[in-house]
């Protein structure tokens, strides 16, 4: 950790050289610091609903939460300073009573970002209207579909990761773009089955615990096909000594 905090506050450091005062420059790598604890020891949620090409630039949703209860403020304060300069400030706006700061937009400048604190949350949205929906969904406190059925489906008793890959999506908006040969192989190899990826990973009563989750459905087709084989039986496994100091067994 200590080694992870040293490399992004040089990183933080490198991006403001050409900034010649001394004491803001102090004033940021401390902030990295903080930054680097913060995301190392505090539950964070990165998400992204929109990366798709438009025209000669790539359009972006998406979206960070830290709940970072008392250094909300503080890392906010440092996010607003890194992007202040004396030719662009960000701008008050307002979202559902809260009050956040957004980067103008412009040629070198294109795509919205804006960020704020509220109730020891440090929240970020990239892209158009991110952030509204980002706060309608905290004030909601409803979990989405996919996050109910993680849970379900790949039960953890200590629950420290997770993420999800929504293939459907993900295939629909990238399969085009790469021709029809490219959708009729995906076809072939039964990879339009394919709905999401889940992962999961924490903590039992005995240990640490990795699920995962290749959701697909109907009759398995193509690559899939592969998965209808014969699984692993205690007759596989007896021939691997109780002492052995690495082991593994797969079916072919």
């Amino acid at each position: 950790m200590a080694e992870l905090e040293r490399s992004f506050v040089s990183t933080i450091v490198s991006l403001r050289q050409v900034d010649e005062n001394p004491e803001r420059s102090t004033r940021l790598a401390k902030a990295a610091s903080m930054w680097t604890r913060t995301l190392l020891t505090r539950p964070t949620a990165l998400f992204v609903t929109k990366l798709a090409p438009e025209g000669n630039s790539l359009a972006i949703e998406a979206g960070l939460v830290v709940h970072a209860r008392e250094a909300a403020v503080p890392l906010n304060s440092a996010l607003t300073e890194y992007f202040t300069t004396d030719t662009s400030k960000p701008a008050e706006v307002t979202i559902a009573g809260r009050h956040f700061l957004a980067l103008p937009t412009n040629a070198d400048q294109p795509i919205e970002l804006q960020w704020g604190a509220n109730d020891g949350y440090l929240v970020i949205g990239v892209g158009s209207g991110v952030l509204e929906k980002l706060v309608a969904r905290l004030d909601s406190k409803q979990e989405p579909a996919w996050l109910n059925q993680l849970k379900s489906d790949l039960p953890i008793r200590r629950r420290s990761i997770l993420s999800y890959l929504n293939i459907n999506l993900f295939r629909k908006e990238y399969a085009p773009l790469a021709g029809p040969q490219v959708q009729r192989l995906v076809t072939t190899l039964g990879l339009d089955q394919i709905s999401a990826l889940m992962f999961s990973s924490g903590l039992d009563e005995s240990g640490i615990v990795s699920r995962s989750l290749l959701a697909y459905g109907g009759p398995p087709r193509g690559l899939l096909a592969l998965a209808e084989g014969d699984a692993l039986t205690s007759a596989d496994l007896k021939h691997i000594p109780d002492d052995s100091l690495v082991a593994a067994c797969a079916v072919p």
